[in-house]
């Protein structure tokens, strides 16, 4: 079984940007995903806020944070014979700063 946490961290004064250009996990969704949670390097302390959970057979869409940090977990059965998954990350420029 796995189960592993990645904190995402861009420039401060950016917006974390997650696309999934390869999903495929296999299992149910109680035992095998990934989830995308919010998060602040402002404030460390403060729990994760889970933003989407992705499940066997779904397509993740791209996450725009509101906050230069995020979360990815994936939690996997030892039965998980899927291809597996990837995720790439950028910062962008906070939306009212873009215009």
């Amino acid at each position: 079984d796995a189960d592993c946490r990645w904190r995402i961290r861009v420039p401060a004064t950016l917006q974390i940007q997650l696309d999934f250009p390869g999903f495929n996990i296999v299992g149910d969704c109680g035992t095998t995903f990934v989830e995308v949670s919010s998060m602040s390097s402002h404030s460390l302390s403060d729990d994760p806020v889970l933003i989407a959970k992705y499940c066997p057979g779904d397509t993740p869409s791209r996450y725009i944070g509101t906050t230069d940090m995020a979360m990815v977990r994936f939690k996997s059965s030892v039965n998980n014979t899927g291809n597996g998954w990837r995720v790439t990350f950028h910062g962008e420029l906070p939306t009212q700063l873009a215009a």
